[in-house]
């Protein structure tokens, strides 16, 4: 638009502005946009459509010169690439009137027309005469037009490492046709695609009508396309995004011909897998599957295809993709919330919307897929919608699928996905669970960089004052797994008792009897149960440095703020204090979360730490750290010593160091002497009494408080004989209170211990019946 133009429509603002370099190259005018019916604007006509070349018109989208005005097309040409090509123009690296030498550019191939080509509802989404501009516009393109190919046809061999291995494990022949020779070179035809939108056919797949559509591509890529506002008249749109890249093996010929087989794999770009083979995922592995089954089907003479869409992390690109593993790896990466991951960071769980996906099938002139080598039901549903029959669909190999992907796919079926195999419930994906981030530096340097898993929020360096319950584990027998729904209700429930946190992995929870899974698989629904804000302690209790870190590690990755440290005790003379000192010093530097020390002898060998020790690896921990803060910010001390709480309260303020007694039959004794509170097994029986005691006298009600604690004494007698005894307790009390059923089964120990006979059981209920019908008063 110039400024003699006088047919803008009336009320709109003038769209054309000095250009505030004017570089010679350009008018001194900068057009940004133009109007249907403006002077001299008379776009050349295009039929979306129509039964041939002729009839439908070239598409023309560029802006130099007298073709401004006659453009019938929005964007401009190279799909996500357009932009180097603006760049390389300001660089003064390509002429601006550039216009290329088609000379032997033609198709390797020429693919026969096809009743789709001419059906505005069949394809909506490509030029079906974009590949041969030459051979269809001829003309135009002699008499100066700036037409350009939005596809490309060509030929090539290719060479994949698992088509190799498939030649030598049997999987696969070398015919000398298709697959060359034995290293897994193999011939291939190619169609490049770049995207081309016929707008009111995309409006018409995704439901909306095409204004919608108009402004909301509009608003959504910063305004960069008015004319989807100011031009109802132009129909398509060249959006600046990936295109795609179809594979055939075999002649191209067969690919439309319903006589014979064909196998067809419709992949979404995963660079990270594809190319540089991460094992998060399946993409690569499926990919290559899919690769031999096409060559396969070609070698018995059908047609095999796969089509490549330029889709990145499912069309929500590689940052956003990065962004939700680091959200998966440190809020605990199972099956259950690989979706709900997504979600969080980009609002939706896929973007790839497969309503587009089938034009390319049309254009081919596929109207049946024999075997379809996907297991997604989003591609399948399109396909079929759109009027191709699948005959076959064909999972992933079982042997195929790595290790940590099992997250994804097993993920993926219970959403939908096609399988043959078994379909997990949600409490069976809450189990499975991808592989840790344990050695990698991120993980060593999340404390002194002050970060946090995403499922969680910070909590203070030194563990909170008050009652801590190291929570019991419900199991289930018949499986002799752990039973995850009965426990996020009973971690839920004690959150909302007046506790101060949460230990998850301590003595009682038999963590010794857990694997390495198990105990992870714990402290992630702990924090899901309690939510982001709860505080968790997780044991980490191991025989050497290594172990405790590798556990710390998946701690940190589940979601836990604090560590709970056994000494290594298994070879009990040899753990002498400089052994103990060097241990903890090991582990303050290199843990992901602050440190509290356990003192249990009972279950180390009777290695009993002395609070001299203590003090020294909390000094030697301070005076390591770079801003001269401890990493060991508390201990645990389960050895019935006053003596120890009034040693330490006396050498550390309660802002640098926090001292738990480990029963709470002694917490009145040991607030008197300056500790934080404790950490104790009644907690799990009877929380809100534990909890009342300490707040009763921390607000200075200290003959209350000492009242409730004689009565709470004489309840956790039972306590002290075992883990069994205090899993019973919690059944016939806590359990019911949280809504667990069947809680006396599932709080039996692990096997191979026992539960109380019932003679302890009898005891259980005479000493504790009084205390239970005072904690469902408070």
């Amino acid at each position: 638009m110039t400024e003699e133009d006088t047919n803008t429509p009336k009320g709109a603002e003038t769209t054309t502005v000095q250009s505030p370099t004017s570089a010679s190259r350009y008018s001194k005018h900068i057009v940004l946009t133009t109007y249907p019916g403006q002077s001299g604007i008379d776009p050349v006509p295009l039929e979306w459509g129509a039964p041939d070349a002729k009839s439908r018109g070239p598409v023309i989208v560029a802006r130099s010169g007298a073709q401004l005005k006659r453009r019938n097309a929005i964007g401009a040409h190279g799909g996500s690439y357009s932009i180097y090509n603006a760049l390389a123009i300001a660089a003064g690296d390509l002429d601006p009137e550039f216009r290329p030498n088609f000379l032997n550019t033609e198709p390797t191939f020429n693919f026969p027309w096809q009743p789709s080509w001419a059906d505005k509802k069949k394809i909506v989404s490509m030029d079906p005469y974009g590949h041969d501009v030459v051979k269809y516009f001829r003309d135009e393109v002699t008499a100066g037009w700036d037409i350009r190919p939005t596809m490309a046809v060509t030929r090539a061999n290719m060479k994949l490492a698992e088509i190799g291995e498939a030649i030598r494990d049997g999987h696969l022949e070398v015919d000398g046709s298709i697959v060359v020779d034995s290293t897994g070179e193999v011939r291939v035809s190619k169609v490049a695609v770049e995207p081309v939108w016929y707008l009111p056919g995309v409006a018409e797949r995704f439901g909306v009508d095409e204004p919608t559509l108009r402004r909301t591509l509009f608003e959504h890529t910063g305004g960069s396309y008015p004319e989807l506002i100011t031009r109802p008249d132009l129909k398509i749109f060249l959006p600046p995004i990936g295109g795609l890249t179809v594979y055939i093996f075999g002649p191209p010929e067969r690919v439309s011909d319903e006589n014979v087989k064909l196998a067809l794999r419709i992949h979404d770009e995963c660079n990270g897998s594809d190319v540089f083979q991460s094992d998060i995922c399946t993409c690569r592995p499926y990919l290559a599957f899919g690769i031999r089954e096409a060559i396969r089907e070609a070698q018995n003479g059908g047609s095999g295809v796969v089509i490549y869409f330029r889709k990145e992390g499912r069309a929500l690109g590689e940052v956003t993709k990065y962004l939700v593993y680091n959200a998966r790896k440190r809020g605990g990466d199972t099956a259950d919330k690989y979706f709900t991951r997504t979600e969080n960071i980009a609002g939706v769980r896929d973007m790839r919307f497969q309503a587009l996906m089938p034009d390319i099938l049309h254009w081919l002139g596929i109207k049946k897929i024999d075997r379809m080598l996907s297991m997604s039901n989003m591609k399948h549903d399109a396909i079929v919608e759109s009027g191709i029959k699948i005959h076959e669909r064909i999972p992933i190999p079982e042997d195929m699928i790595p290790d940590d992907s099992r997250v994804e796919i097993d993920a993926k079926i219970n959403a939908g996905y096609f399988t043959t195999g078994k379909s997990y419930t949600m409490e069976e994906l809450a189990q499975v669970r991808g592989r840790g981030w344990e050695k990698w530096e991120d993980i060593t340097v999340r404390t002194t960089m002050g970060s946090q898993s995403a499922a969680v929020n910070s909590q203070p360096h030194i563990p909170k004052a008050g009652v801590w319950c190291p929570a019991v584990t419900y199991f289930d027998h018949a499986t002799d797994t752990i039973d995850l729904e009965s426990q996020k209700k009973y971690y839920a429930y004690l959150s909302k008792t007046g506790l101060a946190g949460l230990v998850i992995l301590g003595t009682n929870s038999e963590a010794f009897l857990l694997t390495r899974e198990e105990r992870a698989q714990l402290i992630a629904a702990a924090r899901e149960a309690v939510g982001p804000d709860f505080p968790l302690m997780a044991g980490v209790g191991a025989h050497s440095t290594k172990q405790v870190l590798e556990l710390a590690a998946d701690a940190a990755a589940a979601g836990a703020n604090y560590l709970l440290v056994l000494p290594p005790a298994y070879f009990g003379k040899a753990t002498t204090p400089n052994v103990i000192k060097r241990f903890f010093a090991d582990v303050a530097k290199k843990a992901p979360l602050p440190v509290v020390i356990y003192n249990f002898p009972g279950v180390c060998n009777g290695v009993d730490i002395d609070s001299e020790t203590i003090t020294d690896i909390v000094r030697e921990s301070a005076s390591s750290s770079p801003n001269g803060v401890s990493n060991v910010v508390g201990v645990k001390l389960t050895c019935a010593s006053v003596g120890k709480i009034t040693r330490l309260s006396a050498t550390f303020s309660p802002a640098e160091f926090a001292v738990y007694g480990g029963q709470s039959d002694f917490l009145i004794g040991g607030l008197s002497v300056g500790s934080a509170g404790c950490i104790a097994a009644f907690a799990n029986v009877f929380p809100r009494t534990a909890s009342k005691i300490y707040e009763l006298y921390v607000s200075g009600k200290v003959t209350e408080a000492i009242e409730l604690q004689k009565q709470a004494a004489l309840a956790e007698s039972p306590c002290k004989s075992g883990i069994a005894s205090t899993k019973y307790a919690t059944a016939i009390y806590t359990a019911k209170l949280a809504g667990i059923d069947g809680a006396e089964e599932k709080l039996k120990p692990r096997t191979p211990y026992e539960e109380p006979a019932e003679g302890a059981k009898k005891v259980v209920r005479s000493l504790m019946d009084g205390m239970a019908k005072v904690e469902v008063t408070l």
